[in-house]
């Protein structure tokens, strides 16, 4: 990589780095390109050059969040752990990497994604859940393929499947103050669960 090609990507974590600390701190409209740029002690117009909206910047965020919770295993670490501990582990990383987004945060994003389904920030968050649930089914083969889950087993429908029944307990964390992040994983782990276990083959567990 070149001097000029490693200032660039100095210069666009920096942002990224701002832009995060910025929406945690005052949430996502309250957040302009012109307080970035302050942050970032760079121009407006260099937020451009890296960025075309605010909500490719946080879509940036959240797909660094994506890479970061995609665990790689190992073909020996699928086979000498059960598939609930495999999938849990994903799950805890998502969970760890939520606890750090403020909680108004996350319903503003909810919010502005869910109110409107063709807007920018809308397609750019759905594309990182969408990662996510080919990053699961692609893992959900490999533990098909070794054994350690029932043959007729669709993984693509049970990677839905799972990522539903965490936006299900998210849901709840976002409408009950009382709701907390702990109470969301022990919610979480508990009908993950149950459900892993119905797609196991008889005499794994």
């Amino acid at each position: 990589m070149s001097l000029r090609e490693k200032k660039k990507q100095a210069t666009r974590e920096t942002i990224l780095t701002c832009s995060r600390k910025l929406f945690f701190e005052n949430g996502y409209a309250d957040t302009s390109i012109e307080m970035i740029a302050d942050c970032s002690q760079v121009a407006v117009g260099t937020i451009y050059n890296y960025f075309k909206s605010k909500a490719e910047i946080i879509t940036a965020i959240n797909s660094k969040d994506t890479d970061t919770i995609m665990i790689q295993f190992t073909d020996e670490e699928l086979q000498n752990s059960s598939v609930e501990e495999i999938v849990w582990a994903v799950l805890e990383s998502s969970l760890a990497h939520l606890e750090q987004y403020p909680r108004e945060l996350i319903r503003e994003l909810f919010a502005t994604s869910v109110g409107s389904n063709r807007s920018e920030l809308a397609q750019g968050l759905t594309s990182q859940d969408e990662r996510f649930i080919r990053y699961f089914t692609e893992l959900l083969d490999r533990l098909r393929q070794a054994g350690k889950l029932k043959a007729e087993t669709d993984s693509a429908t049970v990677a839905f499947a799972i990522y539903s029944l965490v936006f299900g307990g998210l849901v709840w964390f976002l409408a009950d103050e009382r709701f907390d992040v702990e109470q969301s994983r022990i919610l979480i782990a508990s009908m993950v669960g149950q459900f892993c276990r119905g797609i196991l083959p008889e005499g794994s567990f």
